[in-house]
């Protein structure tokens, strides 16, 4: 009987083993699947590369006023966060060009092309000035602009806040922000308002000059030109550093408002972002481009944000661009024809 009942107990134990060994032996290999699945991971989808643009530019014509551009090439393509980053200073055949976003570049120009010198971090580098000594002027919007040496090392700062223009032909800059009551000048390290001031004011007798508005300053070289609303319409007004007015454009200028603008030999040159207008010496109003597109040679509007008179009479004219994937790209271009 005992007998008996010691192998009815053994053969119990095996099938219990055997149950128990089956049931571990599938719990791990679950447990093996379900590890190596959780370790698979989608694979990375791979951006598209921005492509740089490659413009044919030609010509526009304004009035009885025909430009024609050509591209001043790169060492390599700049690609700008967005159309309306690029930022330019110019100073003989030294040019700095910045992102927008803290790195300015400064190249020599020979031709119509670029050779890189070096490359600057500069911190507040949404717009550049250069004076005749050639300090390099970052502007600080609300802030004062930080003064450098051509090598990218800061020096000081404006004595006065705002965006800055600068002359290097005389000890005199412009600073003026948005929403400020008056354009003030900067002298012998001294800032004072100019003759445009009153601007934040409602009593009109309290406004000195022609603006209620101020939308744009530029100095170029002994004059200073301004644009904002004159009774309601968007005009171009030229000073010269005293504050006398020598030309006012007679009529109004497209858009709402001026990304950039110069003084030629042959008259004025203001753009609202892509559109060109062109004003004679005298502020008779010539006429505006109805599109740049084949002047730029790409199949995207421009966004123009820097014009600088040559001295063999063309004008540098810097934009951004927008690539095939909505990037952008800063082109730099030698106009000619006024």
């Amino acid at each position: 009987m005992k007998k008996l009942l010691a192998l009815i107990l053994a053969f119990v134990c095996v099938i219990s083993l055997a149950a128990c060994g089956g049931k571990t032996d599938n719990n791990d290999k679950t447990d093996t699947q379900v590890t190596s699945d959780s370790k698979q991971t989608p694979e990375p989808t791979q951006k598209a590369v921005s492509e740089p643009l490659n413009p044919t530019p030609g010509s526009v014509t304004i009035g009885d006023v025909t430009l024609t551009a050509e591209l001043v090439n790169l060492d390599e393509p700049m690609q700008v966060s967005s159309q309306s980053k690029p930022c330019m200073a110019v100073s003989g055949d030294t040019v700095y060009i910045g992102n927008g976003d803290k790195i300015i570049k400064k190249y020599t120009l020979a031709d119509n092309a670029l050779t890189l010198e070096k490359e600057m971090n500069i911190s507040n580098s949404n717009g550049i000035a250069v004076d005749g000594k050639g300090q390099l002027y970052a502007d600080g919007g609300v802030f004062a602009a930080k003064i450098y040496d051509g090598e990218g090392n800061q020096i000081g700062e404006a004595v006065e806040s705002g965006n800055i223009s600068v002359s290097q032909t005389e000890d005199f800059a412009l600073t003026y922000f948005t929403g400020r009551d008056a354009i003030t000048k900067i002298s012998g390290g001294t800032a004072t308002p100019w003759v445009i001031s009153g601007l934040r004011s409602s009593d009109p007798a309290q406004i000195k000059g022609p603006f209620t508005k101020v939308a744009a300053i530029e100095v170029v070289g002994n004059h200073a030109l301004v644009a904002g609303s004159i009774e309601n319409e968007q005009k171009l007004v030229a000073f010269d550093t005293a504050g006398n007015e020598i030309a006012r454009s007679s009529e109004k200028l497209f858009g709402n408002g001026i990304s950039a603008m110069t003084e030629t030999e042959n008259g004025y040159m203001t753009a609202s972002v892509s559109t060109i207008h062109l004003i004679k010496n005298d502020g008779t109003f010539i006429g505006k481009s109805d599109s740049t597109k084949s002047l730029f040679g790409v199949e995207e509007a421009v966004w123009l944000k820097k014009f600088v008179p040559m001295e063999d009479g063309s004008v540098l004219a810097l934009c951004g661009a927008k690539r095939a994937d909505d990037t952008a790209e800063a082109l730099l271009y030698r106009i000619k024809g006024f």
